[in-house]
């Protein structure tokens, strides 16, 4: 995406909460080091993990939902595309899936936000559902589903 792009998005994200206004400060830092200096400095994916990811010494920690830790390539990938696909709504909607937010955040995010609900159907995960995980990749969505579920014996995920 072209910096003349991404910006606008960025600014919308700022506003709504989503972005610190330090992370968008590093997020241009790194497209300038980027840019003068040919290398990926990642100040913004770290202190997104650090203020968004809570990791610890074993894994990181979403609200009530724990991922493995990952290397720092996949860290990378999680906190700077992955991540907002599946925890979006959990984080800063309070797990809401109306039409108006699902909307919203189709305009900024990769896959858009894995939920639905308006008049005519509730593509959520509720107490009690059956979800399988099929194609995952760390099992994000499955550990999400889990909590939502109130599965207390774990998950499965399989990438195929």
């Amino acid at each position: 995406m072209k910096f003349t792009e991404a910006l606008p998005i960025r600014l919308k994200r700022l506003r709504h909460g989503v972005y610190t206004t330090k992370e968008l400060f590093l997020w241009l830092a790194d497209l300038m080091n980027a840019k003068i200096f040919h290398k990926n400095s990642d100040f913004y994916v770290r202190e997104h993990v650090r203020r968004v990811l809570n990791p610890d010494s074993e894994c990181y920690h979403i609200k009530n939902v724990k991922l493995p830790l990952l290397d720092k390539v996949n860290e990378r990938i999680l906190a700077a595309e992955i991540f907002n696909d599946t925890f979006e709504s959990y984080i800063h909607f309070e797990d809401k899936y109306d039409e108006k937010i699902f909307d919203e955040c189709e305009k900024y995010l990769a896959e858009g936000l894995y939920g639905l609900v308006n008049d005519k159907v509730n593509v959520t995960v509720e107490p009690g559902d059956i979800v399988i995980d099929a194609g995952s990749w760390i099992g994000d969505f499955a550990a999400y589903a889990s909590v939502k579920v109130k599965n207390n014996c774990g998950g499965y995920n399989f990438c195929v």
